[in-house]
């Protein structure tokens, strides 16, 4: 059986720490991700290797047991050798007899096997097939991450996920996002996770929702902010000027006389409406300043400050 050399494959050398390792992984699966490849085999292989090698070096037993079994002679010069010059009665020692059925049960030999089959034979918590009816049922969750755009998240809808499990094995499942989801929210899909051990049930698929910033509001709640610029002249004499509003179209803002830069200026139930109530929106006013005048407008406002008593 052919072994990987995990630290090739995410790119890192043996004295990596944990945050170089982690750094690695995320580059290489945001690269090679099955989202990013649609119907793209080999970068679903290249997934599934990246996965397996961050899942093994970022835990601190898994790791060490790798590094004494690549110290142990299963590399040689070049890497990627098989097993086939090292002694099993030893290697129980290291691994104990966990190290030596595959999931069907059957005795390792060299060759034969792939990538999965050693990941799974060496790595992977479940029991030897000749322990598990005495083995207690256990349910194991899958914790991920999904990154949804700004509208999906105020409104809801349907967002497709792509999930790789212990064994590299790629789903795709739909997921009901709640309109009103904020940032940090937890999303529980029953049974989508690892399975159990005999006939137990599957675990579950937590996801952790990451909303995406939009162009033109951020969110606190149901409320809604944005942003809009006056000049000089309209922040002193005040002036109507124009919003956006989330769900399209233009909101007419009646911004009052000798109105400050940063002043918010609330727009009641122009926020996210949800099941549980009705948000506002908040505009707030920026000062933009002319950085051209033509001498007629420059005489004017020499003459206003003149007037005004200001000093320039």
């Amino acid at each position: 059986m052919k072994v990987p050399d995990y630290y090739t494959i995410l790119g890192v050398n043996e004295n990596a720490t944990n945050t170089e390792i982690t750094k690695a992984y995320h580059k290489l699966a945001k690269q090679y991700h099955p989202d990013a490849h649609p119907n793209d085999k080999s970068a679903e292989e290249r997934f599934k290797q990246i996965s397996e090698a961050y899942a093994v070096l970022k835990d601190k037993k898994k790791r060490a047991e790798y590094d004494r079994l690549r110290k142990y002679g299963a590399f040689g010069a070049g890497g990627g050798s098989t097993f086939g010059d090292i002694n099993f009665e030893d290697l129980s020692s290291i691994f104990g007899r966990r190290g030596f059925r595959s999931q069907s049960g059957r005795s390792f030999h060299s060759g034969g096997f792939s990538f999965s089959d050693f990941f799974n034979s060496f790595f992977s918590d479940r029991p030897p097939m000749d322990d598990m009816s005495s083995t207690p049922s256990k349910r194991r969750d899958i914790f991920a991450e999904i990154s949804i755009p700004f509208d999906l998240a105020a409104r809801g809808g349907k967002y497709m996920v792509t999930v790789t499990g212990r064994d590299g094995r790629v789903k795709k499942l739909s997921v009901n996002i709640p309109a009103g989801a904020e940032d940090g929210k937890k999303i529980k899909l029953r049974g989508q996770g690892e399975p159990g051990y005999q006939y137990s049930s599957a675990g579950d698929l937590i996801l952790t929702v990451r909303v995406a910033k939009h162009p033109l509001f951020d969110r606190k709640g149901l409320d809604l902010y944005s942003e809009v610029e006056i000049n000089v002249i309209q922040a002193m004499l005040g002036a109507k000027v124009r919003a956006s509003m989330f769900d399209g179209g233009f909101v007419d803002i009646k911004v009052p006389p000798g109105t400050q830069p940063g002043k918010l200026l609330k727009l009641k139930g122009l926020g996210l409406r949800t099941e549980d109530g009705q948000g506002d929106l908040y505009v707030k006013i920026n000062l933009a300043v002319p950085t051209r005048l033509n001498q007629k407008a420059v005489a004017t406002l020499k003459k206003f400050a003149q007037d005004a008593g200001i000093s320039i």
